[in-house]
Order: C-alpha cells, then sequence, then structure tokens
C-alpha cells in the first residue's frame, strides 16, 4: 500500500484560502476606489487557485493507479460521478434558489438544462463541470501519462501557453461567436467554453498525473532544489501581480485587468506550475508538521465544503451592503474573506456531523 502523501491535504487548503480571495476581490472590484496592491493579493496572487485543484485531483488519481494493469474506466467514472455530479446537481439547484430568492427573480425554469451543462447557477459552480469532463476522459489522459517523456511534457507545456492565449484573447474567436444565431446552441458552446472545455487546464491535469506516477523520482527533486522552487515561486508571484499593475498603468480598468491578467495567462499559466510546485515542497519538507501545516490540512480536509458554501455567505453580505447603500471598503473586503472563511469551516465541521448521523445527506451534499 503507497505512502499517505499529507501534503495533498494541506495544498487543498491553500487552494481554498485563494478561491475565497478570488471571490472577495470579484466583490472588492465595485469600490471605484479600490486599493490596486490588495486588489493584486486577492485577484492575483491567488490565481493558482482552481488550476491547483484540477492539479491535486489528477495527482490523487494517477498516485492510486498501476498504469500496467488494466483499467477499470466504469467503476471509476461511478464512483466519480457520485463524488461530483450529484453534489454539483444539488448545489445547482439550491444556489439557482438562493439567487431567486435573494434578488427576487423567478426561477429560471426553462433555461435549467442550459445552466446545468455549462455550470452557470453560480459564479464557482463550473470547476465541477470541468471536474467531469476530466473524468469522463480519464482513458486519454492515462495514455498520454503513460507515453509522456520529460520532453514532450515540456512541449505539452508550450502548447497549453500557445492554445490558452488563443482561447482567452483571439479576436478572431470572438468575431466568430458574435457572428452566430444569438443564443443558439453553437453560439452559447463557444461562449462558455470557460466552463466546460478541459483543454484549458489539460496540461496542469496531465503534469499532476505524471508527477503522481514518479513520485519518488519528484520527492527527490523537491529535496534538492528548495532555493530554486523557492525564487520560482516568488519570481513569478511577482510577475503575476505586476501583470496586472501594468496593465492598470497602461489604462485598463482594474475589471478589465483582473480579467486579461488571469491563470490562464502565459504568466498565469508559469505561476501556476511555481505554485504546485513550491507548495508541495513546503508541505512535504519545510512545515510537513507544525501549526501552520495544521492550519492548512484543517482547511483541506474540509476544502470541498469550503469551496461550495463560501458564496453563500458572500452573496448574503453583499445583498446587505448593498441594500444598506454603503460600499466595500478595504477594512470590508477583508472581514468578509476571513468572515467567509470561518463561516464556510465552521459550517463544514458541524455538517460533518450531521451527516456522521444522516448518510444520505453526506451523498448529496458532498458525494460521500
Amino acid at each position: 500500500m503507497k505512502e499517505r502523501i499529507n501534503a495533498i491535504t494541506a495544498m487543498r487548503g491553500m487552494g481554498v484560502l485563494g478561491v475565497v480571495g478570488i471571490h472577495v476581490g470579484g466583490m472588492y472590484l465595485s469600490n471605484p476606489s479600490a486599493n490596486l496592491i490588495l486588489l493584486a493579493l486577492y485577484d492575483e496572487v491567488s490565481r493558482y487557485a482552481v488550476p491547483i485543484f484540477f492539479f491535486l485531483s489528477a495527482f490523487g488519481l494517477f498516485y492510486k493507479l498501476n498504469l500496467n494493469e488494466k483499467f477499470n474506466y466504469l467503476s471509476m467514472l461511478r464512483r466519480r460521478l457520485k463524488a461530483v455530479l450529484i453534489p454539483y446537481i444539488v448545489w445547482s439547484i439550491f444556489y439557482l434558489w438562493h439567487t431567486s430568492y435573494c434578488y427576487g427573480t423567478n426561477f429560471p425554469t426553462d433555461k435549467l438544462g442550459e445552466i446545468l451543462f455549462f455550470g452557470l447557477a453560480k459564479y464557482h459552480i463550473y470547476f465541477l463541470v470541468l471536474l467531469i469532463w476530466f473524468y469522463i476522459f480519464m482513458p486519454l489522459w492515462i495514455y498520454i501519462v503513460k507515453n509522456l517523456t520529460k520532453t514532450g511534457l515540456l512541449l505539452l507545456f508550450i502548447l497549453q501557453i500557445a492554445v490558452d492565449y488563443f482561447l482567452c484573447y483571439s479576436g478572431e474567436l470572438y468575431l466568430f461567436q458574435e457572428s452566430l444565431e444569438k443564443d443558439s446552441l453553437l453560439q452559447l458552446a463557444v461562449m462558455h467554453r470557460l466552463n466546460y472545455w478541459v483543454i484549458f487546464y489539460a496540461f496542469i491535469f496531465i503534469f499532476g498525473g505524471y508527477l503522481a506516477q514518479r513520485f519518488d523520482e519528484f520527492k527527490a527533486f523537491l529535496k534538492d532544489n528548495k532555493n530554486i522552487l523557492t525564487a520560482f515561486f516568488i519570481t513569478l508571484l511577482i510577475a503575476q501581480s505586476a501583470h496586472f499593475l501594468v496593465l492598470i498603468k497602461m489604462g485598463r480598468t482594474p475589471l478589465e485587468a483582473v480579467y486579461t491578467a488571469h491563470q490562464l495567462s502565459p504568466v498565469g499559466i508559469i505561476y501556476t506550475v511555481a505554485a504546485c510546485l513550491f507548495f508541495f515542497r513546503l508541505f512535504t519538507y519545510s512545515f510537513a508538521s507544525g501549526k501552520i501545516y495544521d492550519a492548512a490540512a484543517l482547511l483541506g480536509k474540509h476544502s470541498y465544503f469550503i469551496y461550495l458554501v463560501h458564496p453563500l455567505f458572500l452573496t448574503v453580505a453583499s445583498v446587505n451592503i448593498a441594500s444598506s447603500g454603503k460600499i466595500i471598503t478595504a477594512g470590508v473586503s477583508i472581514t468578509l474573506y476571513f468572515g467567509a472563511l470561518f463561516l464556510s469551516l465552521f459550517s463544514a465541521i458541524i455538517f460533518q456531523k450531521i451527516a456522521a448521523k444522516i448518510p444520505p445527506l453526506g451523498v448529496l451534499v458532498l458525494g460521500k
């Protein structure tokens, strides 16, 4: 039996810290006088957050997998769809109801199929749609990881940057999208591509699987390259933040800068790789135990529930702030961040106790 990799749990904790930061940053953007450094902290330093979960998901899958044995695709798919598809539908319906309740709108029954397929029920829920597609294409990822060389991995990395750049920034693709019949299935499929095209995150998923299959070699690499990995991470963290600030200096609005300097930009992709390597080393060697590890691991243990529930608290806060006529200042945004994080963690712990007594509830909400 393979050893348990505790670093993965702590890295999930770091991922959820970043996700909450990005979503609080999205709220703080409504302030026309927002502090740009704080915005960069929320929206740029945290940019590793979503792709790191794809990396960790692949790592967990491939670490347990023997590529020389026959792969039971249907068994894997049943287990993974139970863990993702059921909670996805339950949380999507809940958030659609909650949005209707908070904003006094009708439940979108007529567009339910479109919303569920493209992951539009809430701003964070698309992640589960992408996970489902990654699981569906698992035989492809196995074939690639099994036959991938180091040179092939590098070429795949370069290809990922090129593909993401075209799909995210191409004027031709936007013109093609706009030329399609309005609200047609094809236009919707292109318009919402970020929500379900796994090609955007293919490299980071394959990278996780590749390293998992070579874990001993990977551990030795982490141990021998502490200074290089730390410098790599800090350099890319600065580059990611600088990208955002330079765009604003060039005349972009903070919102435009955020939607340009994201995790799929060339710098963002490299930053994600740097973050994955840095945090893996950090929680494998530097903080393999102790209070910092314990805090990250606690968040990581409950990361799935925290990820799913935190927008609930942010939405309630947003509605109340808007109704009071106030704006989200720097201080308010920081309070929102830690408040949402604490309430989400507290809710996760309480729910775990409830689900232990009512197992079907655990299946519906968390797929287990």
